[in-house]
């Protein structure tokens, strides 16, 4: 075969394969054993005593009612064994904190680039930081939110530049200082990060409407990083310990988690910084059409004639110039909602790695029962297009991935093999987005 020759095979087996892009994975690397090498010595003492009272309180939960506590109940017994054994075991694999063993689980799994989160639901929170999936703080340790997070944001750029084209980190920021948020954001992205997690807005700090986080704002348009809300870590109501509490916390949730987009949409951020942009990620994606109605509906109700002075255009301008969904393991009514109101261009497909919850191991089996007879062209956009050009990835070398690990338009179009049952996850859901 001739160079020409081989070089057309290659050409067909790229356009043949679909460049995945998870936008939802999680990492959790340990706070002894992995972020301790990365705190500066002054720290030292502080940080060991941090992560003793960690130790004790892990200890005295145990992971498995931890876990389960993250799914809205502390009683085991409503659970079954299987289930708080898999949750279990999904908290400890060891691409959590290997970046080799994640490339192995991410080419096992077909996907070619992932946006990480910190999270695994192993009880391993970011140092000091009362933000994320698993916050751990206290007043004994105030002041210090920032050295923890760069202490986590040093190692998760080092864990990223094993596989950079493959890996989007999302740096944390410390919220109870913007000028230290500013400085965070200029240091991640000289240090290889190119996204930003925006934690879920709450009463503790200033709202994103206050002219104070401009500084801010003005930092991640001039380095280009990309603002990230992921669901889990908005505010909710403090409810008493009753059956209704979880279901509570399904319906409130996400919309808690959610509200950074008004926010910056009403307060003009985007009119400021055209470049900037926001993704809301595993979240699901139903509320979309009725929010872009809200933010014009909202933008033209006689009130709010100073809105619109400061607003140029209605609020679904924005959405669509500015905002993104991660539609973590898109179920199939989500894909036709976004079809029919023509917003294939802003959801992204995630497989909320290795949370239990999202598609991992059985990726291509979730991948065919929601995508198996959509038209090929709209599933490479949810599935990896999309996520290109929202995170700027090189289109090229993922492409070389691809053609050795991607999923092929047949193997997509083929109807799963094992559907499981919806207890095992949210990735085969036909109810809404919890069933």
């Amino acid at each position: 075969m001739t160079t020409q020759e081989r070089l057309a095979v290659e050409a067909d087996e790229v356009t043949d394969r679909y460049i995945v892009v998870s936008c939802d994975t999680h990492t959790g690397p340990s706070v002894r054993e992995h972020l301790r090498p990365y705190c500066e010595a002054k720290h030292l003492a502080v940080f060991d005593e941090f992560t003793a009272e960690l130790a004790a309180q892990n200890t005295a939960e145990s992971q498995m009612p931890h876990i389960v506590s993250l799914f809205g109940s502390d009683a085991q017994d409503e659970y079954p064994k299987e289930l708080l054994e898999r949750r279990y075991r999904h908290a400890h694999v060891p691409g959590i904190d290997d970046p080799h063993a994640r490339l192995r689980d991410m080419d096992a799994d077909g996907i070619a680039a992932e946006v990480i989160y910190h999270g695994a639901l192993n009880g391993e929170p970011v140092p000091f930081s009362s933000t994320g999936l698993r916050a751990w703080s206290s007043a004994r340790y105030n002041g210090l939110e920032a050295v923890g997070v760069h202490v986590y944001n040093r190692w998760l750029a080092d864990f990223a530049s094993v596989s950079p084209e493959r890996h989007v980190g999302t740096a944390h920021i410390p919220v109870s200082d913007v000028d230290a948020a500013v400085r965070e954001v200029e240091w991640a992205r000289s240090a290889g990060l190119t996204a930003v997690n925006l934690p879920a807005p709450r009463r503790d700090f200033p709202s994103y409407i206050d002219p104070v986080w401009e500084p801010f704002w003005a930092a991640c348009s001039a380095n280009e990083m990309i603002l990230n809300t992921h669901a889990g870590a908005g505010e909710t109501m403090d409810y008493p310990a009753v059956p209704a509490a979880a279901a509570m916390y399904f319906v409130e949730n996400p919309f808690f988690c959610r509200r950074a987009l008004f926010m910056l949409v009403f307060s003009g951020v985007f009119v400021r910084y055209p470049n900037l942009r926001l993704v809301l990620t595993e979240q699901s994606c139903d509320w979309v059409p009725e929010a872009i109605t809200d933010l014009d509906s909202t933008y033209f109700n006689y009130h709010n004639a100073g809105l619109r002075k400061l607003l140029p255009e209605p609020g679904r301008h924005y959405f669509m110039q500015n905002c993104f969904v991660g539609a973590s393991f898109m179920a199939r009514h989500e894909v036709s909602m976004a079809l029919e109101h023509g917003l294939e261009g802003h959801f992204m497909w995630g497989s909320d790695y290795p949370h239990p919850e999202g598609t991992w191991p059985r990726t291509l089996d979730s991948l065919r029962h929601t995508f198996h007879d959509i038209d090929p062209a709209m599933n490479r956009k949810f599935l990896g297009e999309n996520a290109l050009d929202v995170y700027r990835l090189d289109r090229a070398a993922l492409a070389k991935v691809a053609a050795h690990v991607g999923p092929t338009v047949q193997d997509i179009a083929a109807l799963p093999t094992d559907v499981p049952a919806v207890s095992d996850g949210y990735a085969f859901r036909t109810i809404g987005k919890w069933a």
